[in-house]
């Protein structure tokens, strides 16, 4: 085993150690001692680098030596086992000691410690192509004898691109690279793209010198369990590098697809020729299905209907965009020179097609092969010839089950395998679509007639001038392969000035204004007129829109009843004149006031949406307190928008005080002085709100009732998933949620296993147990979410109101007992757990134990009976009447 440490250090003050608590040492561990014995058995050549410029002062320096010799006396040191070598790094490289060159431990250790010391800048990438060059050179390392380097810096390179590229080339020379910064000016991004892979195995930080020593246990153990990468049989790549990457969108499939994708990806990667170094493989597979909504997000039933109709559906694009963004990326294992393969895997036509095909475009012509498995009865055949890069880059399969047929896999890899020492795909200008969107060539730059809404990726020598299509102004951009064309007011911020819009908006308003002694006089004069620049966006008048304001510190101080000053003159007046308070920030007395007092009975019209406007500068004195007023508030319908100015606001309280959702009800600004910045924004939101409506449901419309739809997104394909959701608007639909008695909430949000980038793993052993060992996606971790958050105050959840869940199983429970135990603590805290088990492959014991009692079951034969009116109405018969 052959390596190298390279090590960058500056002047840290004390802080304390960024590292795990066990790198400590461990005292009289056995297992510890164990571990080291490795070092005997597997021979290494390493090399230490040592960053040895001006930043370093001379005592840290010997620190650094120590370290060293610290990591030196775990080694067996002998020409047979492990060798050590040593180079410093400041303006340039420079050799010290050559691996071998001290055959024993003791001569080595003097030799460590009398190496000199230099000053300069930090030229990291002139200190790795020495490592390389000259630290790896032929003739001093030993043939399949590992290498490795250990790299510690205490901040950035002067050239970062040029020591990506260094490291880079070390790796593909299969040397083990850690990299281990220092002190609090290090740059993690760097030594990641430093580090081999994965990076919480190579990638080390402490807080100073002093304690640099805590991480020689560790290292040690580290570095003994590195391996030369063993050469295997395989003949896929023998001869060509190819970086290889399989894509598959695991949240629009069902987990037992997902595990024969997984299991597929596992044997093609197993006849890769990835011990060679030639071929590395990774997976982009990440993506969630939906997402949650918590109780009261929407108290209008129209609004809740929308949001889950449009939650974001799974979609190919994002993960095609991710691929070539990412996926190639030198500091995620990419290779400059080697060839880009990606695996697709397609099952269904695909949403949103012209996204889709537009992303696939793109990686053709930064030279990326496509190879498609296009698998089941349900996908467009057009559709995958244009995303494939050519017809011969298709394999069809039946089902998923074909996956796992040998004869099948073995007719891919031949495909792959002889596919891939060609490339079939040459760079040329681009001429693509995007739902109406086009890319010209420079000769077709007069035939521009449609607009580009994408951000323009990888070009330089941009040349930009304008024009139109009819009335529409255009933004021509000229690039060296093509012409973009796009609306002005993509490039151009859009104004907005309020007064329409508000014109015939209906609303009593409250300002609720932070006058505590953190805010200075000057910064409170900015705040009245951040007030007045909203008034100015708004129809004052006492039949549309009314106006109050209220301060507090200490206490409440009303100031401004809603409609005291019928015209927008005298209100404004009234508002500078506004008095300023001292003293500390009782938020919660404020927001009482504002409930009690602003909104009170006589002052506020019935029919008319209330709209609560707080600003603050810091958190409230009684948090809990706060929290527990902002949900009176918005329990008598008022809509609460929170904004925190500078930077001790507590962001949690803000969204803890705010309406749902937090986007759009809660803000922040750097300063008083910006703060006017947000009043076109405000005014639109405002002007936006609606009153909740009256319906005429009667499903427990006397009783106030929580209402949580809990599915595993990640388990379902796509089509079931808006089969659930589709029965939960109709369900919905029934709610007496205009009343305000019933709220309803959805927890759905889940993720099949993740990425996988490139050289993470270097053979198939290793990828192959990260496929197996990948995360799955289970029920109890969205039954915890549901008891730790669902019915949560801050997320309106009520603490009189009936707490009630619908889960959807369509399966046997994985990890059952953790799931049953779950669902036993939700019992306890009084949640009625409503259970739809769907098909046949769910344990109806288990789903039993799963629901409140058998009465608390609703079965259903498939996924289409969701959709049946008949099996709703029993459904919402046996929820509506139980309690």
């Amino acid at each position: 085993m052959d390596i190298v440490f390279l090590l960058t250090v500056g002047i840290v003050g004390s802080s304390v150690l960024a590292a795990p608590a066990d790198l400590g040492e461990p005292s009289g561990s056995s297992n510890f001692q164990d571990a080291l014995l490795g070092c005997k058995d597997n021979p290494a050549d390493i090399y230490f680098l040592l960053d040895c410029s001006s930043s370093v002062w001379i005592v840290d320096y010997d620190k650094q030596l120590e370290f060293v010799v610290s990591l030196v006396n775990h080694f067996h040191i002998d020409p047979n086992a492990t060798r050590v070598g040593l180079g410093i790094f400041s303006d340039d490289f420079r050799p010290v000691i050559d691996i071998g060159g001290y055959p024993d431990k003791d001569t080595l250790i003097r030799a460590i410690r009398a190496t000199p010391y230099l000053s300069g800048n930090t030229y990291t990438d002139k200190g790795l192509r020495g490592l390389r060059t000259q630290g790896f050179r032929s003739g001093v390392v030993r043939p399949n004898v590992t290498k490795i380097g250990v790299v510690v810096t205490d901040g950035r390179s002067r050239h970062r691109s040029n020591t990506v590229a260094e490291a880079t080339l070390a790796r593909e020379e299969n040397i083990w690279l850690f990299a281990i910064g220092v002190g609090d000016n290090v740059d993690k991004e760097e030594l990641s793209t430093i580090a081999s892979q994965p990076k919480d195995q190579f990638v080390f930080h402490v807080a100073s010198f002093s304690i640099l020593g805590t991480l020689a246990h560790t290292l040690a153990i580290s570095t003994c369990n590195l391996h030369q990468p063993q050469a295997d049989s395989a003949v896929c790549g023998q001869k060509t590098k190819a970086d290889i990457l399989f894509v598959y969108n695991g949240a629009a499939m069902s987990s037992r697809d997902v595990g024969k994708v997984r299991e597929f990806t596992r044997h093609a990667a197993g006849e890769f020729s990835m011990a060679s170094g030639n071929v590395r493989a990774g997976v982009i597979s990440e993506g969630c299905q939906g997402g949650d909504i918590e109780l009261s997000q929407y108290i209008r039933k129209e609004d809740f209907v929308k949001a889950l109709v449009n939650q974001p559906q799974p979609s190919l694009s994002p993960l095609l965009k991710k691929l070539r963004l990412q996926g190639y990326d030198p500091a995620r294992g990419g290779r400059r020179f080697a060839m880009k393969m990606a695996v697709v895997f397609v099952d269904d036509v695909m949403t949103p097609r012209d996204d889709v095909l537009y992303e696939a475009l793109l990686l053709k012509y930064d030279d990326v092969l496509i190879h498609v498995m296009a698998i089941g009865t349900n996908y467009d055949m057009s559709e995958i010839k244009q995303l494939a890069t050519s017809q011969t880059h298709i394999t069809q399969l039946a089902s998923y089950d074909d996956l796992l047929d040998e004869k099948i896999r073995k007719q891919f890899l031949d495909k792959f395998c002889e596919r891939k020492s060609v490339m079939c795909y040459t760079r040329r200008p681009l001429i693509a679509t995007k739902n109406h969107i086009f890319i010209f060539t420079l000769i077709n730059r007069n035939d521009i007639i449609t607009r580009l809404g994408h951000v323009i990726h990888s070009y330089t020598d941009v040349v930009i001038s304008t024009g139109s299509r009819g009335d529409e102004p255009l933004v021509i951009v000229g690039l060296p392969v093509g012409v973009l064309a796009m609306p002005a007011d993509l490039v151009k911020p859009w104004e907005y000035d309020g007064i329409e819009e508000c014109k015939n908006s209906r609303a009593d308003i409250y300002f609720l204004l932070g006058s505590t002694s953190s805010v200075w006089i000057v910064d409170y004069d900015k705040q009245l007129e951040f007030v007045v620049s909203l008034v100015n966006h708004f129809h004052i008048h006492p039949n549309i829109t009314r106006v109050g304001l209220g301060i507090f510190a200490d206490d409440f101080l009303p100031v401004i009843d809603i409609g005291d000053y019928p015209d927008k003159d005298t209100l404004i007046r009234a508002i500078r004149l506004t008095r300023y308070l001292s003293g500390n920030r009782y938020t919660d007395k404020g927001l009482k006031g504002l409930r009690t007092y602003g909104f009170r009975p006589g002052v506020v019209r019935p029919g008319v949406k209330k709209i609560g406007v707080v600003v603050t500068d810091g958190p409230s004195r009684y948090h809990s307190n706060t929290g527990a007023e902002a949900t009176l508030a918005r329990e008598e319908n008022i809509w609460l928008l929170a904004i925190g100015v500078g930077g001790n606001v507590g962001r949690e309280e803000l969204s803890t005080i705010a309406s749902k959702p937090k986007d759009r009800f809660v803000f922040h600004v750097a300063s008083f002085s910006i703060l006017g910045t947000l009043a076109h924004t405000l005014a639109l939101s405002t002007c936006s709100l609606h009153l909740p409506q009256a319906d005429n449901t009667t499903c427990r419309r006397r009783k106030k009732m929580d209402v949580m739809f809990v599915y595993n997104a990640a388990a379902m394909s796509s089509r079931n998933i808006n089969k659930v959701r589709e029965f939960t608007r109709l369900v919905m639909g029934e709610f007496s949620i205009a009343s305000g008695n019933v709220r309803v909430g959805v927890i759905s949000q889940g993720c099949q296993g993740g990425d996988i980038e490139l050289a993470q793993y270097i053979n198939q052993e290793d990828l192959a147990q990260a496929l197996v060992n990948y995360p799955q996606a289970k029920l109890d971790s969205l039954l915890r979410k549901l008891r730790r958050w669902g019915y949560y105050p801050a997320r309106e959840g009520r603490h009189l109101a009936l707490k009630m869940a619908v889960v959807f199983v369509d399966d046997v429970i994985a990890s059952k007992d953790d799931v049953l135990y779950e669902a036993l603590l939700l019992g306890y805290e009084d949640v009625l757990i409503y259970v739809v088990a769907i098909g046949e492959n769910y344990d109806m014991s288990e789903v039993n134990q799963l629901a409140t009692s058998q009465a608390h079951v609703t079965q259903m034969g498939s996924y289409d009976d969701l959709l049946n009116l008949t099996r709703i109405q029993q459904f919402l018969y046996k929820f509506c009447e139980r309690t």
